[in-house]
């Protein structure tokens, strides 16, 4: 549970603060956003960059929850940053230049700060990072799926029912997903592919790749190739790519299953 001890001030448990991250070429500039931010004790900056390469090791070190991040910077732009990795935090531009506003919230921005940073504008950031943390601590308390619930699927004026465990594969298709079923037919869905894991937790689910996840019980066997591992699914002809961190995972449910 969320508790509010003040305008400036909400807290979590110590082992929950969330975990920040600052990429910005300026040396003053980070100095000066780390000093506005250590009025808010349930945040912890766990890391700072100079440029879109050392935030890229940064994400894949600290796993950040939200990114202070800058613009124009030698290198690459902030912007790169999306095609370098994969970007799950919530991700709050910070500029001197406005003419990137449409462009920051076309790659999903949570927000977007002009330099200098006004100390309420500030808050107001947070407080979004903060609404945005509730929801997702309410899909993962609630909305649980079970193999036997049946779901809505549209597509133009015909609505689709199929039970969770006649799903294939889920995809991700930008912001929102594409559910494949047993039977091959597909649907988008509003739900991200992060909510889809989440709500499929304590199923037999697993996210192989950063942009899919399988019914484990559609999967038959995973093969490796010369690019790396794939895995075969009885519903498809073509098998999808696996991630090399989630090979371990995926033998040993085929093993013991």
């Amino acid at each position: 549970m969320i508790i509010f001890k003040s305008y400036r001030q909400w807290v979590f448990p110590m082992e929950n603060k969330l975990k920040v991250l600052i990429v910005d070429d300026e040396d003053l500039a980070r100095k000066r956003l780390c000093k506005l931010l250590s009025a808010y004790d349930n945040l912890s900056i766990v890391a700072q960059a100079e440029n879109v390469n050392d935030a890229a090791e940064a994400i894949s070190r600290h796993s950040p929850d939200v990114i202070f991040l800058d613009i124009q910077m030698p290198g690459g732009s902030g912007f790169e940053l999306f095609s370098r990795c994969e970007v799950k935090a919530a991700v709050i531009f910070v500029t001197a230049y406005d003419e990137y506003a449409l462009r920051a919230f076309e790659v999903n921005a949570l927000d977007y700060l002009l330099k200098p940073i006004v100390e309420d504008r500030l808050t107001k950031s947070i407080e979004r990072v903060r609404s945005l943390l509730a929801k997702k601590n309410n899909l993962i308390s609630g909305n649980a799926l079970r193999l036997d619930d049946r779901l809505a699927f549209q597509r133009a004026d015909v609505i689709k029912f199929a039970f969770v465990h006649e799903i294939s594969h889920l995809c991700s298709a930008g912001d929102y997903s594409e559910v494949f079923l047993k039977t091959g037919c597909s649907f988008l869905h509003n739900d991200s592919l992060k909510n889809w894991e989440i709500r499929l937790r304590e199923l037999p689910f697993l996210r192989i790749h950063r942009q899919t996840i399988v019914n484990l019980r559609n999967a038959q066997r995973v093969q490796r190739t010369v690019n790396g591992y794939q895995l075969k699914m009885q519903s498809l002809k073509k098998p999808l790519p696996v991630a090399r961190r989630r090979v371990k995972d995926l033998r040993e449910f085929l093993l013991n299953s």
